[in-house]
């Protein structure tokens, strides 16, 4: 099938969240069955500046690139605008089988839908999160009442990651008929053979010391704030904790800075920046717990990167994270976003993430990327 991908901003080298993730590994799972795939996006790295030096695809995917309006405006709506993307969908649209479109809402579906509607051309939408409450605002009352709905209502198909995220597009309005369940998976071959010790002795952190990790966006979803005030309660109990902060700033790093100096953590955290690749396998297998204190979230590939490496996880019981954690064997759930909630969960995990990592290893298996794909392909043919 000849099959196009349209995601608001795409940087496959240093994705900036989970959905650039998944679209860099289902793509290239896509071609290699054979498929002939495109990828639309913009200039832009994350929501906050634009790619320094695009990275180039393999010669079986294609990207094209459209000039984001204003980094601005993206800056302090957190929308890209791609102007130069309706006439490309205009002139290009027919020469697809299917169009697959990630995230809730945006300028890329207005595009999308004008554009194969007029083609004749199924498209889908795959969410990732977006329709969370947690989410809602003005632009997005506005979108759905002026573009929304009629955006749903045309979808061929509505891609949902887990059965948490299909009772939310559900409550969107969307048909049960339409919505087919494909989680997120993961390239499991990335991890085989991980040795331990390498990250420990670049960041300078001895065998005696357990390694918290907080891997991803610093956001006020993702909950920092939660995790240091729960660092701050642990420390009370036992003071051999590291919590190493990894990920791009997306809006709430001073925030968090601040608050860890307030509360007297410099020796307990170490901010280290967005980490890729090889640096970041090594960070997972050398933690002694993957750290997600989330206030909302659907289904995270770090978490399914952490099962891999053999490391457990603590986690908040929101969205999706009930449906990846088995309690007490794979992790530990604390029950809300609170942090001494948390601080409770991490003291009960400390003591057994060894043994819980070797189980959550095992359980991990089951989110190969490959089979994700086939689960996929099997919703293109349904529209082909």
């Amino acid at each position: 099938m000849n099959i196009l991908h349209v995601i608001p901003t795409f940087n496959p080298e240093h994705p900036f969240g989970g959905s650039q993730s998944y679209v860099d590994m289902i793509t290239a799972q896509l071609s290699n069955r054979k498929h002939i795939v495109t990828i639309y996006t913009s200039d832009m790295q994350g929501t906050a500046q634009k790619l320094k030096a695009p990275c180039d695809m393999d010669k079986e995917r294609r990207v094209v690139r459209c000039r984001n309006l204003s980094t601005r405006l993206t800056r302090y709506t957190r929308l890209i605008v791609t102007p130069h993307l309706v006439p490309l969908l205009e002139a290009t649209a027919d020469r697809f089988e299917v169009i697959h479109v990630h995230g809730g809402r945006g300028f890329q579906h207005v595009a999308v839908w004008y554009a194969a509607r007029r083609a004749c051309v199924p498209y889908i939408i795959q969410p990732h999160g977006d329709f969370a409450d947690y989410y809602s605002g003005m632009f997005r009352r506005f979108y759905d009442r002026f573009f929304g709905t009629q955006i749903l209502r045309g979808a061929g198909r509505i891609v949902a990651l887990n059965s948490f995220e299909a009772s939310q597009c559900v409550q969107h309005g969307v048909q049960k008929r339409k919505i087919r369940i494909v989680p997120n998976g993961i390239n499991l071959q990335e991890f085989t053979g991980l040795k331990k010790g390498r990250f420990r002795h670049k960041v300078g952190i001895d065998t005696n010391t357990k390694i918290l990790l907080f891997l991803g966006r610093i956001h006020p979803v993702k909950g920092l704030d939660i995790l240091l005030k729960s660092l701050f309660v642990v420390r009370k109990a036992r003071n051999d904790v590291i919590l190493v902060v990894a990920g791009p700033d997306d809006g709430d790093l001073a925030r968090c800075s601040r608050l860890a100096q307030t509360l007297g953590l410099e020796a307990n955290v170490r901010f280290i920046g967005p980490i890729f690749g090889r640096e970041k396998l090594d960070a997972l297998a050398d933690a002694d717990l993957y750290v997600l204190p989330s206030r909302y979230e659907t289904f995270s590939i770090g978490l399914l990167e952490a099962y891999a490496s053999g490391t457990a996880v603590v986690a908040t019981a929101v969205g999706g994270n009930q449906e990846l954690i088995v309690d007490g064997a794979t992790g530990v759930l604390a029950t809300k976003p609170d942090y001494h909630m948390f601080a409770d969960a991490l003291l009960r995990a400390i003591p057994k993430s060894e043994t819980m990592g070797k189980k959550a290893r095992s359980y991990v298996h089951r989110f190969d990327i490959a089979e994700t794909a086939g689960i996929l392909e099997s919703v293109y043919l349904e529209l082909g």
